[in-house]
């Protein structure tokens, strides 16, 4: 993702078409400092507020993502996205969490790419 712009993040949750009907929630955390216990970004489907997180079409969710929220997080260092679905019978759905990173793109300059890795 790209600091300071305002964007769609779209999850898109394999397998979980056949679950929908059943999901109680699912909460999105974000967070880059693992030895910092603040969450960074939490979002919750379906929330109070709908303008943050909404579904797309089929399995996915789209996150809104504003140009403050983005600088919360440091560029070219990775943080996680944890999801946990619960379903209406209080099961949760086992879900790895996703490295993602912030960064003002991802075209390469000659000799400085070692933050791809």
């Amino acid at each position: 993702m790209k600091p300071g712009l305002n964007h769609w993040l779209e999850i898109r949750l394999v397998g979980m078409d056949k679950y929908w009907d059943e999901i109680q929630q699912i909460e999105i955390l974000f967070k880059q400092d693992m030895g910092n216990s603040s969450i960074q970004k939490r979002v919750l489907w379906p929330g109070r507020d709908t303008t943050d997180c909404r579904r797309g079409n089929g399995d996915t969710l789209l996150i809104l993502w504003t140009r403050e929220e983005t600088y919360q997080f440091k560029e070219n260092e990775a943080f996680l996205m944890d999801i946990r679905p619960t379903l209406k019978n209080g099961l949760d759905l086992n879900v790895e969490p996703v490295k993602l990173r912030m960064t003002w793109t991802l075209f390469k300059d000659e000799g400085n790419d070692e933050w791809l890795q």
